[in-house]
């Protein structure tokens, strides 16, 4: 049993470690943070939305923005994750319809120099590619962090759209969380370098 549970690490570990190091991921990890820190300079506000495991991470990443990146820069950025309130989810979806959770909320609110981040493992979710779809619309800056095959044509249409090249929920959902700690990481360097 020892030897089969070692196996089931390993094996875990192993993909999670090759889809984080994949070059396309990589790159465009590095633009996204890239656009997030111009997006911090400009004061605009950063969005961020997602589904089960993709909203937990939309609330993390609202909170390590928030506060990592102003504890270790000159900058207090505006962070909303769209993902937060659950009186305010549960009262659209009542009301209208659960696909409209995420664009309900940012209607009239949205600014040029605004950058959302759209976390979605299947790439597939209704309400995040009903956003997708406003946001390309309204011509709004977005990020994409998505699994599987890459999901739906909005969600790639992204300014930059990070793929995670795998099938395994669990390692989509660990990277995805690796992938927001890296760009936490990025953005503070980057507002720390001199424009």
């Amino acid at each position: 049993m020892k030897l089969k549970h070692n196996k089931i690490v390993k094996n875990y570990v192993t993909q999670l470690n090759v889809v984080l190091n994949d070059k396309l991921l990589n790159k465009e990890l590095t633009e996204s943070a890239n656009l997030i820190s111009k997006c911090i300079r400009q004061n605009g506000c950063v969005y961020v939305a997602g589904n089960g495991g993709s909203a937990a991470i939309s609330n993390h990443l609202l909170c390590d923005f928030s506060k990592g990146i102003q504890e270790k820069t000159n900058y207090s950025p505006m962070v909303v994750s769209l993902s937060n309130s659950v009186e305010l989810i549960t009262a659209i979806s009542n009301d209208s319809d659960f696909s409209n959770i995420f664009v309900n909320q940012v209607v009239n609110r949205l600014n040029p120099s605004d950058v959302c981040i759209l976390i979605s493992s299947s790439g597939k979710s209704k309400n995040i590619v009903k956003l997708a779809n406003y946001l390309i619309k309204k011509k709004v800056d977005f990020v994409s962090i998505i699994g599987f095959d890459g999901g739906s044509k909005p969600l790639r249409a992204a300014n930059f759209s990070m793929h995670i090249v795998s099938n395994n929920y669990g390692v989509i959902e660990d990277a995805s969380q690796a992938i927001m700690h890296i760009l936490a990481k990025l953005i503070i360097e980057e507002l720390n370098e001199e424009v």
